[in-house]
């Protein structure tokens, strides 16, 4: 267990070279700073870095240790609202994203997915989606599919994860064919998503 008065140990590299600056700065920032994208997932839910870390970057290298290669800081219990010595663990980055996606309810697929369809990054993240793959769903096609002229012309209804299925093919068909064509997503008479390639 790390003393809470241990002394820092000298490292020849500069803090701002160390491998850790950046999971240091990122950790603060975004428990500590409104305008950083991760704000309301962790400083606006009451999440705090711990006074040792938040102002000394080597008692935080000195608590974590050196980070294993494809991992990521993970907080063992998010109901503690802190990170801190013992709350703290390296866990395997395919492992934050699950755990990432049970806590926002927005899947890592779910996000590269909105974001190709033209959403903004901080929505992408941000909405939830639990129930959403259910909600009945309009696809309409613009453009040349499949040899057709289309113009916003139904071509498949049902539930809106279906209709993901169903428009990914002819995207790869038109990306293939160096065709331009739009695909739109209606919730009523609303559009909620849009898959684009142009030729």
């Amino acid at each position: 267990m790390p003393q809470e008065n241990a002394a820092k140990e000298p490292d020849p590299v500069p803090k701002t070279k160390h491998d850790l600056w950046h999971v240091w700065k990122g950790m603060v920032a975004r428990c500590h700073r409104e305008s950083h994208p991760g704000w309301r997932n962790f400083g606006a839910r009451g999440i705090v870095v711990c006074k040792r870390w938040k102002d000394d970057f080597w008692a935080f290298v000195a608590d974590v240790g050196p980070r294993p290669e494809g991992h990521v800081l993970h907080i063992k219990d998010r109901s503690l609202g802190v990170y801190a010595p013992g709350n703290c663990e390296w866990i395997p980055r395919s492992g934050e994203r699950a755990r990432a996606a049970a806590e926002t309810g927005v899947p890592s697929q779910t996000v590269l997915s909105r974001i190709l369809a033209g959403w903004k990054p901080e929505d992408a993240v941000s909405r939830p989606s639990r129930g959403l793959g259910g909600t009945d769903c309009v696809l309409k096609a613009t453009g040349t599919v499949k040899g057709r002229e289309l113009k916003a012309v139904p071509v498949a209804h049902g539930p809106l994860r279906s209709c993901w299925k169903k428009a990914w093919p002819m995207l790869r068909l038109c990306l293939k064919h160096g065709q331009s064509c739009r695909f739109d997503f209606f919730v009523g008479n609303k559009r909620i998503a849009k898959l684009e390639v142009r030729g």
